[in-house]
């Protein structure tokens, strides 16, 4: 017989079970037979029997239909109408909307309404080093705003506007994100094992790889499925935390704990690489000091301009560069002529 555990959600398993209720199950009242039914559908048998005992029923009274599915149904007054005041109506896809989430347990609602109408797919790439994660939530659009609100992350909400009777949906995908929502939805009790497990899976290919699909080693630090690896700053010698990704460019990616550090470090190279070159520095531009090739002008250049396999730069002017040339040439040419 029905206990009366829906006459409040003041527990975490009274507002899951609403939630599972409100998404897979339905009440009808029939005045013409006197009945007001209750009825839950679910592949899962464990997770019916569970419900059955939860209201106050046995596990006798879960049937199985001819499509294969487990079904409690009874037929209860009370039950129907505490279900009722707490916002759930006939033809629920029609009417229900956000107001039915309580303010209380709203994890647990939307995971027992995760555990009914919810999907998580899981595609393993790259040898299984990468994985994607899609998870989403089909239902009436006010209820899934209101959902959506909840969860407070960036996600794609469809409404379907045509009569096909599959409804709307609330979709997350990637590999950080999805995670991260799921973490908050299966921090505690009950739950669906078949989906449970599948949280499970993801978890622990956290433990083995980054978000980047690399294998996190004992000495990286993961935080947030991100790993991290203690470094030294080369200019402050200031002990921070750097991205593994970084470090294994080489040369001094992630040797640094802040980007003017950076700039800093490596505009002191260029200063002393400067002086050792001889070059002038003025305004931020190096120059350097040379004698025209055709006229020993002494000269300043560009550092930049300076190439030993040409003359590029090593003139006062235009008009010299020219001159220079047309000498080489004649005297290429009159070297020809004589041969």
């Amino acid at each position: 017989m029905y206990n009366g555990c829906f006459k409040n959600l003041d527990t975490p398993e009274k507002t899951y079970w609403f939630g599972f209720i409100v998404g897979d199950g339905c009440i009808g009242i029939y005045p013409k037979r006197w009945e007001h039914k209750f009825v839950v559908t679910l592949k899962d048998k464990e997770h019916v029997e569970k419900l059955s005992q939860f209201i106050g029923w046995s596990k006798d009274k879960v049937k199985i239909n001819k499509n294969k599915y487990y079904t409690f149904s009874v037929s209860c007054i009370e039950l129907v109408k505490d279900l009722m005041n707490l916002g759930l109506t006939p033809r629920k896809a029609n009417t229900v909307n956000k107001d039915i989430i309580p303010k209380n347990y709203q994890w647990d609602f939307i995971r027992g309404l995760w555990d009914a109408d919810g999907c998580i797919h899981l595609k393993y790439m790259n040898n299984n080093k990468r994985l994607h994660i899609n998870i989403s939530l089909t239902g009436n659009y006010p209820l899934l705003n209101g959902i959506k609100e909840i969860i407070n992350e960036s996600g794609t909400l469809i409404e379907n506007k045509s009569r096909s009777g599959r409804g709307d949906s609330l979709a997350y995908s990637g590999r950080i994100k999805p995670e991260r929502i799921l973490d908050k939805i299966y921090y505690n009790k009950p739950y669906l094992d078949r989906k449970f497990k599948l949280y499970k899976d993801i978890t622990d290919y956290s433990e083995k790889y980054n978000n980047k699909g690399h294998k996190i080693r004992k000495y990286d630090i993961n935080i947030n499925r991100v790993s991290y690896v203690i470094k030294n700053c080369l200019l402050c010698d200031k002990e921070f935390l750097a991205r593994t990704s970084h470090v294994e460019k080489g040369g001094t990616h992630g040797c640094f704990c802040c980007k003017t550090h950076s700039a800093l470090y490596h505009s002191k190279l260029r200063k002393e690489s400067i002086k050792n070159k001889n070059i002038i520095y003025i305004n931020n531009n190096g120059y350097r000091k040379v004698n025209c090739l055709y006229c020993g002008k002494e000269i300043l250049i560009h550092s930049w301009c300076l190439n030993k396999d040409s003359n590029k730069g090593k003139f006062c002017c235009r008009s010299h560069a020219s001159l220079y040339r047309w000498v080489g040439r004649s005297v290429n040419n009159y070297a020809i002529a004589n041969v």
